[in-house]
């Protein structure tokens, strides 16, 4: 989750920059295209995490075959899992406290409420 969004949004805010500005496409094909960068490099670096994740001491469980297909098993890996995700995605938006957003309503601001 962390590696994909930062990739996602680094790749996804360059592409806008260039074929955004230069060719016209829309934030949410290059926020695709961004993903698809992403996903590529989650095929070359999900190894490398779990080895990191292994050299830094996070062992799998010692399980015996029928323990590891005990539901509170395999529910508690699954929930595991998902908050993983969960918290490695929204540590992955960290880039968004970086990259510059271009004035998107040509530097003029609305007010937020009517003179009164």
């Amino acid at each position: 989750g962390f590696t994909g969004n930062v990739i996602m949004l680094v790749t996804g805010h360059a592409l806008e920059n260039w074929l955004g500005v230069w060719l016209g496409v829309s934030a949410l094909a290059c926020a695709a295209l961004g993903n698809t960068v992403a996903d590529a490099a989650g095929v070359c670096t999900g190894s490398m995490v779990q080895s990191v994740s292994v050299w830094l001491g996070f062992l799998p469980p010692a399980l015996t075959p029928a323990q590891a297909q005990l539901t509170v098993t395999r529910v508690a890996a699954t929930l595991g899992g998902m908050l993983g995700v969960i918290v490695g995605c929204l540590l992955g938006l960290l880039p968004l406290l970086f990259l510059d957003e271009p004035d998107r309503h040509g530097g003029a601001q609305e007010p937020t409420s009517a003179p009164g």
